[in-house]
């Protein structure tokens, strides 16, 4: 899966952000590493639905957004940020 420019390999991560929004920072690490760093937009909601939102361009599977409790983590360069 990519998070944006990033390919992602299939596994458990690790994953925060840094800023106080609305343009943040999210941080995917495995094992303590840091793998990818990607620019997002927060937008503080209310979400019924914990999740990730996901596309498929082309046989590329591509991580959109994360959906929490309270927020979601819209990745930049998705088609949701263009919005």
């Amino acid at each position: 899966m990519k998070a944006g420019s990033i390919q992602l390999a299939p596994g458990d991560y690790y994953v925060t952000w840094t800023g106080t929004g609305p343009n943040v920072q999210v941080t995917f690490a495995q094992n303590r590493k840091i793998l990818a760093t990607v620019p997002a937009k927060l937008v503080e909601e209310s979400n019924k639905y914990e999740g990730l939102l996901t596309n498929n361009k082309g046989g590329v599977e591509t991580l959109e957004s994360i959906h929490l409790r309270k927020l979601s983590l819209i990745l930049e360069g998705s088609s949701l940020s263009e919005k």
